[in-house]
């Protein structure tokens, strides 16, 4: 008879423990489920931002690289202005250089004449 209540009273702890645990596993469960979701809500929140961090420092590259090829444009505008001013001069100082022997030239040629216009003036006047 002791042994019965003894086995009954073990079966009776076993049960309740067993109970106890059930719902303490519930319990775990349910704030596991919670945690859980709360969680992966911040994950999401989080991944959300790093997206969007993303896209804006894709954009903000987009836009050192467009200011890199402006400003690459921009010096080869330089270069080619430059250049043309560079070819500009040159030509103007051979064009001077051009204008300035003609004009000695010119003169040159207008003295030989004067003198050959004012010796025969002379010599006409001579004659006379």
């Amino acid at each position: 008879a002791n042994e019965d209540k003894v086995n009954e009273a073990s079966t009776a702890f076993l049960v309740n423990r067993q109970n106890e645990m059930k719902s303490k596993i519930e319990e775990w469960a349910k704030k596991f489920k919670v945690d859980k979701n709360r969680m992966q809500n911040q994950l999401d929140d989080l991944t959300e931002d790093r997206d969007s961090v993303k896209i804006e420092l894709d954009a903000l590259r987009a836009r050192v690289e467009d200011h890199k090829q402006e400003e690459k444009h921009r010096l080869d505008l330089e270069k080619k202005k430059e250049n043309a001013l560079a070819v500009r001069r040159e030509e103007e100082r051979k064009m001077f250089t051009a204008a300035s022997k003609i004009r000695f030239y010119w003169n040159v040629f207008w003295r030989k004449e004067g003198a050959k216009a004012a010796g025969k003036k002379k010599k006409k006047g001579k004659k006379k």
